[in-house]
């Protein structure tokens, strides 16, 4: 893992938190999430344009093509996982069968 990535990763983990405890304040999550997306969103746009600008139809698009893919790609890590972990305990159930 690069540097790049490290604070990436480090930068992702501040941002956990700071949801998990929001949702402890509201025990609202789902709430938590839509206000993540706007910030995130208001943040990206800001980022792209500055605070005089706004987004065009193909910066929109490319902003959404970008989240879906992040999304993509951590649901297949995620996914990965979770099948790992299935054949951890099937693996382990078979031995105690044994």
């Amino acid at each position: 893992m690069d540097d790049l990535q490290k604070e990436h990763h480090r930068l992702t983990g501040l941002f956990i938190e700071m949801c998990n405890t929001a949702a402890q304040e509201t025990e609202n999550p789902g709430l938590v999430a839509a206000a993540l997306m706007t910030s995130a969103a208001n943040y990206c746009s800001y980022v792209s344009t500055g605070n005089a600008g706004y987004l065009s139809e193909k910066g929109i698009d490319d902003l959404t093509e970008r989240f879906r893919h992040n999304l993509q790609v951590l649901q297949d890590i995620k996914k990965e996982e979770h099948e790992k972990a299935l054949a951890a305990a099937q693996a382990s159930e078979a031995i105690k069968k044994d």
